[in-house]
């Protein structure tokens, strides 16, 4: 195979040659890792911009630097406003892997330093902490219990930010506190976001909210139940569509070729099959199913019980 070189006098980059010949990353992180070592040093690093000048979406580019991370050519900090709050993340970027780094430690986040504008239920626990005698026992646990809940809140703002690509509005934070504080299942909220990220630019955490409040009047109270609604109602949608489409074709086989290409079709059949064939007893059938099959998250969707059997004889 030939090879044709330009003068390299101008307008090209020095770079290591050994994150391009890492077996351990795919070809889109190398090709990120290298446009961003090509970037000015002072660029704006963040998941915008990076989206901006690639033709990748952001799934793409943010799988990317998850990979980069994973694999320890980026390391990301966050950073913290005055009185605590996330106030976004410094990517440091590598030529060669560093260690894996331990997330920072940060001190006196307790409940005077650590709080959140214009949230009224916040406050008030702060008043009472400040101004009733504790015993140890007691203040030790309200520590406990505040670490715990700014973590979550921490936590769900770090997932958020990371999956709509933009920081959150004050209005948007107190909404996140607010989710916590009412003791919302956190990996209800994760799906629940996910599920309204098709809006894109029209992404409201009020759509969000309307999800949540859905599944609390249909009585659904946990992640599998909320996965499983979401999968039969997208496949229910496609199904109704493919069927339009068949008809204004006068194609009846276009329908079932429509769904037969659908990854939510064949999740749902994978999932429904599994279920018969542990009904029939036919433990050993559904096993292998679970193992064989290339839908890696179907244990997500499966009813405990075969998810424990699974787990109890998946090695037999």
């Amino acid at each position: 195979m030939s090879v044709f070189r330009v003068e390299k006098n101008k307008n090209y980059t020095v770079m290591a040659n050994y994150h391009l010949r890492d077996e351990n990353l795919s070809l889109k992180a190398r090709g990120l890792l290298s446009m961003i070592l090509s970037l000015p040093d002072d660029w704006d690093y963040s998941l915008a911009g990076l989206v901006k000048i690639s033709k990748d979406g952001l799934t793409a580019v943010r799988a990317a630097l998850h990979e980069l991370e994973d694999n320890g050519y980026i390391h990301r900090e966050r950073q913290r406003g005055p009185h605590g709050r996330l106030a976004g993340s410094i990517y440091t970027v590598y030529e060669y892997p560093q260690p894996t780094l331990q997330a920072p430690m940060y001190e006196n986040l307790t409940q005077e330093n650590h709080t959140y504008d214009n949230v009224p239920q916040l406050s008030k626990d702060i008043t009472n902490i400040k101004k009733e005698p504790k015993t140890d026992e007691t203040n030790h646990a309200n520590e406990r219990t505040s670490c715990a809940r700014e973590e979550a809140v921490d936590e769900l703002l770090s997932f958020v930010v990371d999956q709509i690509g933009r920081s959150l509005s004050s209005i948007e934070r107190r909404v996140l506190v607010r989710w916590v504080e009412q003791g919302t299942d956190l990996e209800m909220i994760r799906i629940a976001l996910q599920d309204n990220l098709y809006r894109k630019e029209w992404f409201d955490l009020r759509h969000v909210q309307e999800t949540l409040d859905e599944w609390k009047n249909k009585g659904i109270d946990n992640p599998r139940d909320a996965k499983n609604f979401i999968l039969d109602r997208r496949v229910s949608k496609l199904s109704y569509v493919a069927a339009e489409i068949a008809d204004e074709n006068y194609d009846e086989k276009r329908a079932e070729k429509i769904m037969t290409r659908s990854e939510a079709a064949d999740l749902q059949g994978t999932r429904d099959y599994i279920i018969d064939l542990f009904r029939q007893r036919r433990y050993d059938s559904a096993v292998g199913m679970i193992r064989n099959t290339y839908h890696k998250d179907i244990i997500d969707y499966l009813p405990q019980e075969i998810v424990d059997y699974y787990e109890e004889h998946k090695f037999d």
